[in-house]
């Protein structure tokens, strides 16, 4: 006699073991659609990201997939580095601050990592640097020199301003009220966009990304990205380039013009990006990360958001140390100087020749 509620479903056992091989350009569907339903999915996982990052800087492309009974379970990209100053790594993933391994379990996850172990060994590697913003404990060395920042939106637009402390929302009011900016969501902006993005880069010492690259990130993305751009008397005087992920507003690239800064377009811009996101549905808002002890950082707490540390994770090779590529760095003082100091278009010139070297 047959059971009426028919036979048992067969164990998780029964998928199949763990295989772990390189990525196929057939994947790329199955690897998307798992990134968008992972919890440590981010939008630097999905393909959209990596097919810009790699047309544009022509790396090593090393993506992993685990697969069990032709299902993918999980994925870790990962890109070869070169650079002149120091040995070659693996990355997960360039120009991203966030990456890793994304899986349904422990056993997908701990063969992406020893996969990653023995891509690092046959590529004779010095570290591979895995940029979780949710880390699986490992065991593995860790940095913890940059934090993020994520909160929840509130319900209407209007909230948005009452969630700002009281300082920062006086300046809100008064680049609102008193000095007349005015703010709209435009992928059309582009080019004001990357014109206060190289100013803001050079200022701030630090080679801006090649300009085909943010575009080709628009193009990637699509209507799931834009960009906010701020007015005073119709002169754009700060733009921020934003990604749309899940429920999730994630403002990435930006700018603005130092001689607008007492006119407060900053906290304008990401006050109106937060009421832009309730408006259309979004239910967080990623400030992203920043080094600890930085103007970044002060202006994002400043605005009511807590910082949540990054733990990025470093697999290092055959005894190597924790490497110390980042601004933080002494060494690269001088070299701000020299550059915050350089025109405009040496900037963006410098920029496209030397960002692939430090993503």
């Amino acid at each position: 006699m047959t059971d009426s509620a028919g036979p048992a479903a067969p164990p998780a056992a029964a998928r199949g073991a763990i295989a772990v091989r390189a990525a196929l350009p057939s994947d790329a569907a199955a690897w998307d659609s798992l990134v968008l339903r992972s919890p440590r999915g981010t939008p630097f996982h999905l393909g959209a990201w990596r097919d810009a990052v790699f047309r544009q800087f022509g790396f090593e492309r090393i993506d992993l997939v685990a697969e069990s009974g032709g299902e993918i379970r999980g994925v870790l990209p990962l890109a070869l580095v070169k650079n002149p100053l120091i040995r070659p790594f693996l990355l997960s993933i360039p120009f991203a601050v966030y990456g890793g391994i994304v899986a349904d379990g422990a056993e997908a996850e701990r063969a992406l990592l020893g996969a990653a172990e023995k891509v690092a060994r046959e590529r004779r590697v010095s570290y591979v640097e895995i940029r979780s913003r949710d880390p699986i404990d490992y065991g593995l060395p860790e940095k913890d020199l940059y934090v993020t920042f994520l909160r929840d939106l509130p319900a209407t637009p209007e909230d948005c301003l009452a969630m700002i402390p009281r300082k920062a929302r006086a300046a809100t009011r008064h680049a609102m009220d008193r000095n007349g900016l005015v703010a709209d969501l435009d992928r059309g902006a582009f080019d004001e966009f990357y014109a206060l993005y190289v100013e803001n880069k050079r200022d701030l010492g630090s080679p801006p990304l090649p300009r085909k690259f943010l575009a080709s990130l628009m193009d990637s993305f699509g209507e799931k990205s834009s960009i906010l751009t701020v007015r005073k008397d119709g002169r754009a005087i700060a733009a921020v380039m934003t990604f749309f992920f899940r429920d999730t507003v994630v403002p990435y690239y930006s700018g603005a013009s130092a001689k607008a800064e007492s006119l407060h377009p900053n906290n304008f811009m990401y006050f109106r990006l937060q009421q832009e996101g309730v408006k259309r549905g979004f239910k967080k808002f990623d400030f992203g990360r920043s080094r600890r002890d930085t103007g970044a950082f002060d202006f994002k707490k400043n605005q009511g958001f807590e910082p949540t540390p990054l733990r990025y994770q470093y697999l290092l090779l055959d005894g190597g140390k924790m490497p110390d590529v980042n601004p933080a760095n002494p060494k690269f003082a001088l070299a701000e100087r020299v550059f915050e100091r350089l025109p405009l278009f040496v900037a963006r010139a410098i920029g496209a020749a030397v960002s692939r070297y430090f993503p």
